[in-house]
């Protein structure tokens, strides 16, 4: 909700507001919120009840408070994990084995569970001050692999790796006349999806 979190009273002014027929902008100039703001608020916390969709104030304060338990719950660990991961870290373990290897050592303890996404999101944190495995290490100098970070696109733009090949207007003109061996033309086949693709391919002073 950016800066400014919600509590009870301001998800009762959004209520109030809903009744009153006011829209989203005009409930986010009002109270001083962006529109996604408060459409997110009204998206995440309003229930269906005989087909509509209704926002409660109470209802909405109830769900945002059982989503912090449930986050709390998920990275508040017990000492003992963190222990755990910052020496197996500092021996150079990768986090999907130290994820794997609690399991074995520890089969029976639910409380000593802990994701390998958990453990690198430690580690990225780790660099800010603001990680459980503490202020005074860097972690990320400990992993062996550096995790590939996912390459998006932009509009427009090439992929990795692109070359732009030769137009066969600028071939020579030589090869027009099909009497100098090792001039080739080429035919691609697509198959569906891109599998099964053909590709023929001719010497043109003999094909």
């Amino acid at each position: 909700m950016g800066h400014k979190q919600l509590n009870r009273e301001k998800r009762e002014i959004i209520e109030r507001l809903l009744d009153q027929g006011s829209s989203i902008r005009k409930i986010a100039s009002i109270m001083g919120y962006s529109a996604s703001a408060i459409s997110q608020e009204i998206a995440r916390n309003s229930e269906y009840r005989e087909g509509q969709l209704i926002y409660q104030s109470h209802a909405a304060q109830r769900k945002t408070a059982y989503r912090r338990k449930r986050y709390k719950m998920r990275t508040c660990k017990p000492k003992k994990v963190v222990d755990y991961v910052s020496e197996k870290l500092k021996e150079f373990w990768s986090p999907e084995q130290i994820h794997g290897r609690l399991m074995v050592d520890y089969p029976s303890d639910q409380s000593l569970r802990i994701s390998f996404k958990t453990i690198y999101r430690w580690i990225e944190r780790s660099k800010k001050g603001v990680s459980p495995l503490g202020k005074k290490v860097r972690y990320t100098k400990f992993l062996r692999f550096k995790r590939q970070r996912k390459y998006v696109r932009k509009k427009g733009a090439k992929p990795p790796g692109y070359r732009v090949l030769p137009s066969i207007a600028k071939r020579p003109a030589i090869a027009e006349k099909k009497i100098e061996f090792g001039h080739w033309e080429g035919d691609l086949v697509l198959g569906y999806k891109g599998i099964d693709n053909a590709l023929t391919l001719v010497e043109m002073s003999t094909g």
